[in-house]
């Protein structure tokens, strides 16, 4: 895979093949970061990001602090309120 001045040609962090970055991506990734200083360009693949954003949306649900209540009713909240 060659480089061209339009294009970015990366290796993904996680399978370690190359992946290529077009000028537009490339463009926004450095517009991000001149907002946001800590921001990084990708250093994964479309598919592993995919995957990785995936685990993590999986560990939030897993991990969650409020757990499934069902709904209750007014009479039922008033009933335990002795009302």
């Amino acid at each position: 895979m060659t480089e061209t001045p339009d294009q970015e040609i990366r290796v993904c962090k996680d399978c370690e093949k190359d992946y290529t970055l077009t000028a537009g991506e490339v463009e926004f990734y450095r517009g991000v970061i001149a907002r946001v200083p800590t921001f990084q360009m990708p250093k994964r693949c479309p598919t592993c990001r995919a995957i990785k954003k995936k685990q993590r949306a999986m560990e939030r649900q897993n991990n969650s602090s409020i757990p499934d209540t069902p709904k209750r009713t007014f009479e039922e909240f008033d009933k335990e309120l002795g009302i």
